[in-house]
């Protein structure tokens, strides 16, 4: 990729101007030709530089530009232009202060105020250097807007001009559309806790509870107190995120109370009166959500000096030694003086301590002091200023911000905020045009597309319960980016630099971007980008900062890589466990194999596995627990893809254990191949063939079913519908397959083929809408990459499917879903101001019956509720449920499906932390969203 950058370096601008003082000066009203032998014309106002020699005899582009001043020195065969230089380069804008073109060494100067446009891509900067020969340069200051899909054809080569592009007025009417974009100087950040040191005083009381009822406020009281004093040191701070260890003291007081049912001589009888000590020590990590708000959680080990009476008689174990948990919440009252709330818990910690499940629980209220050195903000602001910024005040002002220290965090932050609004984004039209997703999901069947058509023509459901797909860690790709840099290096194929950020937010100051040390960009001979940086770190609200992968190749329609995995599979592998995905492994000219071992975290913390049938048992057997063996920690993902003859290939292993006695039971495997064909009046048919060992399925209330072998192929088109005012979307799909699994009424192993005809009509209309808020990043696009839109909108969906069974078995199903999903508030203030509730009603009508289990429909009606809450600020609270409402089944009135989730979501980003406790999955979920927009924006100072 040949590169005309932006930006140059030269020798200072007065300088140039003196040296080229006696030498041909030009009036403004004259033009240039300069070819091979240095000849020139002059003529009407464009200026024409052409013929440019190069080291291959190529002739470089024609240059059309307008100057103030123009100098010639015909013997050193240089040129300069200087005051207000405008060019015009076929479709791409370039202005500048100064520009020199020095024809025998075919170099390119460029000094002040350089700005420089073409297509979708945009760039400023102080300084630019060039050479046309060998096509390097260097840049100073830049600041630009990337489109990585549009790189190639924006900057593939020096780009060509003609006289009539100026003489039509196009020249300056584009000029106008652009100008220089001035980075705005905003207070500093605000410093949540500036204290290293804190000291706590506590009282509390000991519950009559487990942890789980304690943890949602649904303990009870018991008659033993405690009151204590702790001491927490701050260790590490990053951004909102603060790592701490911290000890206390507690004493407690317990009079006679009945006792539990173990080890005493009378269960239930009373124990005596007791006063004894408990210490405490860990290593905790606090977030801080808003400047006088924060949440922690302390994990370490507890000591008692006495047994406990309640531990000793209400636990079957118990211990001086357990584990120590905390989950608190703080809240501030001045700048050094806060509130603490806390969960209090001592366990086992699964039987690690002294083979002890369960301990003692509390509530602690405290109050905490701060103190100790204070940390510092150091504003980093990446590039300096272009001179025309330093020249003329920009909207925000031109003198640093003189800091308020004496002013309370709250009040910090309005003043900063105060300022930010002020500021002139250059932006408008912004739309969210995608997203790099970051995501562990594990636990179902692994298509996503199978999912994503499932979510879009299957039954209606509240979207807080739509299917959580097997998908890769790292999904999607940001297709335009901003950039910053002191300075950037340009090769013949890419570009260098000691330091490159880059924002996928299109607003200013920016909620995400990634800093890069040590820069090297190159493209390939496919037009993808390979990116090697010494260091990345992903930065958030330019506090937060994360390591992330410091190779990367990012491709114009494809996915991004990733290496880590952290899951939660309860069924499989026994609860959380880690994945590392290796370097994809190339298989001759078209197929590729990827593998992503895994450690099963959990399972490796307990001494049996409830995941496995016994070896000698059929398939469909009940599991049992087993001890669990060396190789059972060990699993394995691995992916084979690739296309031959127009056909694409993808097969799957999902292996949760490599012990020789349960590996087969251990194992599942999948595999797809599948082509799209047009078809003249008809429209786009996609034929797949599939195959599948040990598949994995859920139905409804007859919960988990697996499918032992199954192949087959399926014929299916799909398109949109429009009537009356509504958008609908359907699909039509006939199948044949073998299927091996179990029968409905027994675990016998049914071997049967089934044909299926499925077709599904889905729409959507609106009932009532209300007005968005303010277009700006301080309301609509404060907290969503969209503008949300209050309203009432109403969702239905009718299926068909008839099913046919070896032997005459037959199933037909006519299924009718909906519901309302109102949407209140704007998202856009700090408290509860976004509230989505949705109720959809399912009801179906079948003939006959499946001998399987995996598809029997069996949950005639059913009602999902899904509700979504803001709590404060970012933090958002999903739920669904999913109840059987059939009163001739015997499963009415019981959830069969449900989804828990909390997010933490901003216009640039999201968190999210999931778990679905009938599917026994969960997860966690990370997104940067990608943004279209017009306009160039400003610097993304912090």
């Amino acid at each position: 990729m040949e590169v005309i950058p932006p930006v140059l370096h030269a020798s200072s601008r007065n300088d140039i101007v003196n040296k080229f003082k006696n030498y041909s000066h030009l009036e403004k009203t004259s033009l240039f030709s300069i070819n091979q032998k240095s000849n020139i014309e002059l003529g009407n106002p464009l200026l024409t530089v052409s013929d440019i020699p190069r080291s291959n005899n190529d002739l470089a582009p024609e240059l059309l530009l307008r100057a103030n001043r123009k100098y010639f020195d015909t013997k050193r065969k240089v040129f300069i232009a200087d005051g207000q230089v405008k060019a015009f380069l076929d479709g791409a804008i370039l202005t500048t202060d100064l520009l020199k073109i020095d024809t025998s060494k075919n170099m390119i100067y460029a000094d002040g105020n350089i700005l420089f446009r073409k297509g979708s891509n945009y760039f400023q900067a102080n300084n630019l250097k060039y050479n046309l020969e060998d096509r390097t340069g260097e840049l100073k200051d830049v600041y630009g807007v990337l489109e990585i899909k549009n790189i190639s054809q924006d900057f593939s080569e020096f780009p060509h001009g003609s006289k009539e592009d100026l003489t039509n007025n196009t020249f300056d009417r584009k000029i106008k559309e652009v100008k220089i974009a001035c980075p705005p100087i905003l207070p500093p950040i605000p410093i949540s806790n500036p204290y290293s040191w804190s000291i706590t005083s506590w009282i509390g009381k000991m519950t009559d509870s487990n942890f789980g009822e304690a943890l949602f406020f649904d303990a009870e009281f018991r008659e033993e107190n405690l009151f204590g004093i702790g001491l927490q040191k701050k260790i590490y701070k990053n951004g909102p995120l603060e790592l701490e260890i911290e000890a206390n003291v507690f004493r407690h007081q317990a009079p006679r109370q009945k006792g539990g049912k173990y080890n005493q001589s009378i269960p239930f009888g009373h124990t005596y009166s007791q006063t004894f000590y408990e210490g405490t020590f860990g290593i905790g990590a606090r977030i801080w959500v808003r400047p006088w708000l924060s949440f922690g959680i302390l994990e370490g080990i507890s000591y008692n000096n006495s047994y406990s009476n309640y531990e000793r008689t209400h636990r079957e174990k118990y211990s001086h030694f357990l584990n120590y948990l905390s989950l608190e919440m703080e809240a501030k009252v001045s700048k050094a003086l806060s509130l603490v709330g806390r969960i209090h818990h001592r366990s086992g910690a699964f039987g690690i301590y002294s083979g002890a499940k369960e301990g003692s629980n509390a509530y602690l209220l405290g109050i905490r002091y701060r103190f100790g050195e204070s940390d510092k903000y150091i504003q980093d602001t990446i590039t300096n200023s272009p001179s025309e910024c330093r020249q003329t005040k920009s909207s925000i002002g031109n003198e640093p911000y003189r800091d308020k220290s004496n002013l309370s965090i709250e009040r910090k932050g309005q003043l900063r905020l105060k300022e930010i609004q002020k500021i002139d984004q250059k932006i408008s039209k912004i739309n969210k045009s995608g997203k790099l997703s970051i995501e562990g999901r594990f636990g179902v069947p692994k298509f996503r597309r199978d999912l994503k058509e499932q979510a879009k023509y299957g039954a209606i459901q509240v979207f807080q319960l739509n299917p959580k797909g097997r998908k890769k860690f790292v999904t999607g790709s940001i297709s335009r980016w901003r950039v910053q840099a002191r300075s950037v290096k340009l090769l013949p194929n890419g570009w260098e630099s000691d330091r490159m950020v880059f924002t996928n937010d299109p607003y200013t100051p920016a909620q995400s971007r990634i800093d890069a040390k040590g820069v090297q960009v190159n493209e390939d001979a496919t037009g993808n980008l390979l990116i090697k940086t010494r260091r990345n770190d992903l930065i958030l609200e330019d506090r937060l900062s994360i390591p992330i992968k410091r190779r990367q190749r990012i491709k114009r329609e494809e996915e991004i890589e990733n290496y880590f995995v952290f899951g939660y599979d309860e069924k499989d592998r026994d609860g959380f466990f880690i994945g590392r995905n290796l370097k994809e492994i190339k298989l001759g000219n078209s197929y590729f194999l990827k593998l992503q071992p895994q450690f099963l975290i959990q399972r490796a913390n307990r001494t049996e596995t409830n995941s496995y049938i016994l070896p000698y048992k059929n398939f469909g057997s009940s599991r049992v627990p087993q001890d669990t063996r060396p190789f059972d920690l060990l699993g394995l993902d691995a992916e084979l893809f690739g296309e031959t003859f127009g056909w694409g290939i993808n097969i799957n292993a999902d292996i949760s254990t490599f012990d020789n006695k349960r590996f087969l039971n251990g194992s599942r495997y999948s595999s797809t191949l599948e082509k799209s064909f047009y078809l003249q009046d008809f429209g786009l048919l996609d034929v797949r063939l599939f195959g599948a060992y040990r598949y994995r399925a859920w139905n409804g209330s007859l919960g988990r079913s697996d499918i032992y072998t199954a192949y087959g192929g399926y014929l299916e088109t799909k398109g949109k519908l429009s009537f009356l005012r509504n958008k609908s979307d359907y699909l039509v799909r006939l199948g044949l397959g073998k299927y091996q699994a179990p029968a409905y009424s027994s675990q016998k192993l049914l071997n049967l083929y089934k044909t299926t005809l499925f077709a599904s009509l889905r729409s959507q209309k609106s009932i009532w809408t209300s007005g968005k808020a303010p277009l700006s990043p301080q309301k609509a696009y404060r907290y969503s990459p969209e503008a949300i839109v209050p309203g009432l909108n109403f969702k239905n969906n009718i299926r068909f499917a008839s099913s046919i069974y070896e032997g005459g078995s037959h199933q037909g199903l006519v299924s009718i879903s909906g519901g309302p999903e109102l949407t209140l508030g704007t998202f856009s203030k700090s408290f509860l101001d976004f509230t989505k509730v949705s109720m959809i009603g399912t009801y179906r009508i079948k003939s006959g019956d499946s001998p399987f289990q995996f598809d029997r429909v069996n949950d005639m009606a059913t009602l999902g509720i899904g509700f979504t809450q803001q709590i404060i600020g970012p933090l958002l609270l999903k739920s669904g449920l999913e109840f059987n409402i059939d009163p001739s089944s015997d499963a009415y009135g019981k959830t069969i499906n449900s989804n828990l989730e909390l997010a933490l979501q901003r216009r640039s980003y999201e968190f999210g932390l999931y778990y679905n406790p009938y599917k026994g999955i969960g997860g966690l979920r990370f997104t940067l969203n990608d943004f279209g927009f017009k306009g160039t924006g400003i610097p993304f100072v912090p």
